[in-house]
């Protein structure tokens, strides 16, 4: 039992998951909450206080942190979004204070997906073909130069392009229709060749650029009927040999402290490299489940202490993110995306999933309370 205060700063799902594993390990838990109305962790009995603050982009946030720091005295920040480790990675050096998150340089180059993808190139990680355009003719002439289908997407992973992770176009007339004007947030876009297949998500821990443990998850279903969105189904497997390598390789040349997660897209022998997230995936509670204890992990990197390997990684165990399911078809429906008959047959999916599941993204009879309000 470690016995330490942990002020989680970041209220996403995966925060459930974060103080959810923290107190297993009997630590102490002081959640940063920054939006009461749509708080995941305000009425989480994982939970020993709560600290409202300002978002991390605000000017009043670092008066506020000087505060909390002041008040609960933790002996570690745990920041869990991207927006949050990008804050505090920058930032290192001035606190007085341990941070369970990457450094400045790997945060910075993880968010920069060119030059990610550069740096992969490099080690032998393999992905389908890219440009950056500035402009819808520039957006029109690397995809008739890449080949339809191809996917665009932001190179900032806090910024969405109209509203999706990424706009899958199968033809010309599809990327006129789906982008007819240039998205007036982005200075740049990534128009990529697009790998039609399941996604696979490979959560690890690692010291010092070693890989200390990973889960590989395949993804059954996203929120989109086309594969993009959010993730609501998934199973463990054993990891892919080759998505394991070009993990692994990664993460050597970047000397990687800490915990992350590489995603990949993968149609038989062919795979493709789309990230490399520097935080614990929103849909993480699955590897936790299967026996990575992430969020130790990344307590106990950021101190320096015994960060043991798993003994043991079950497969084949699978979650649910019903929620997000549910709200992945309201969407549809207020676009006017979805027929009736599809979205009784979407539902009916849902339930069944909701029932197939070991594990679920926020639900737990243990502490069902943030489910139900969110729910609600």
């Amino acid at each position: 039992m470690s016995n330490r205060t942990v002020l989680v700063v970041g209220d996403y799902r995966q925060t459930l998951t974060i103080a959810r594993a923290l107190r297993r390990r009997g630590d102490r838990v002081v959640a940063g909450i920054a939006k009461p109305k749509a708080s995941h962790i305000r009425h989480s009995r994982a939970t020993d206080a709560h600290w409202l603050h300002p978002p991390v982009n605000d000017d009043d946030f670092a008066a506020a942190l000087d505060w909390a720091l002041a008040f609960h005295r933790p002996d570690i920040v745990f920041p869990v979004g991207d927006g949050e480790i990008r804050w505090f990675a920058h930032r290192a050096e001035d606190l007085d204070v341990p941070l369970a998150c990457v450094t400045e340089d790997v945060a910075d180059a993880c968010q920069d997906k060119p030059r990610l993808l550069e740096m992969g190139a490099a080690v032998g990680v393999t992905f389908t073909d890219s440009e950056v355009v500035a402009g819808l003719d520039e957006m029109e002439r690397a995809a008739a130069a890449l080949g339809y289908p191809c996917i665009v997407k932001s190179n900032d992973p806090l910024q969405r392009v109209l509203g999706s992770k990424g706009i899958i176009c199968r033809t010309p007339d599809d990327l006129r229709r789906q982008i007819a004007e240039w998205p007036p947030t982005h200075e740049t876009l990534i128009v990529q060749a697009y790998l039609d297949g399941p996604r696979h998500n490979l959560y690890f821990a690692a010291e010092r650029g070693e890989i200390l443990g990973l889960v590989e998850v395949e993804i059954l279903r996203t929120d989109r009927p086309d594969g993009t969105g959010y993730a609501v189904d998934g199973i463990t497997r054993d990891p892919t040999p080759a998505l394991y390598e070009q993990t692994a390789s990664l993460v050597r040349e970047l000397k990687y402290h800490g915990v992350g997660c590489t995603q990949f897209l993968v149609a038989g022998e062919e795979t493709s490299f789309l990230e490399l997230n520097p935080r614990l995936g929103a849909n993480f509670v699955v590897a936790d489940a299967a026996g990575l204890d992430l969020a130790g992990f990344a307590v106990d990197l950021a101190l320096d202490g015994e960060a043991a390997p798993p003994a043991t990684i079950s497969t084949g165990l699978r979650y649910a993110w019903s929620l997000g399911e549910m709200e992945g078809l309201r969407t549809l429906a207020a676009a006017g995306e979805i027929g009736a008959r599809e979205a009784l047959a979407w539902v009916g999916r849902t339930a069944r999933t909701a029932l197939a599941a070991d594990v679920h993204v926020t639900w737990s009879w243990r502490d069902p309370v943030p489910t139900i309000a969110l729910a609600w």
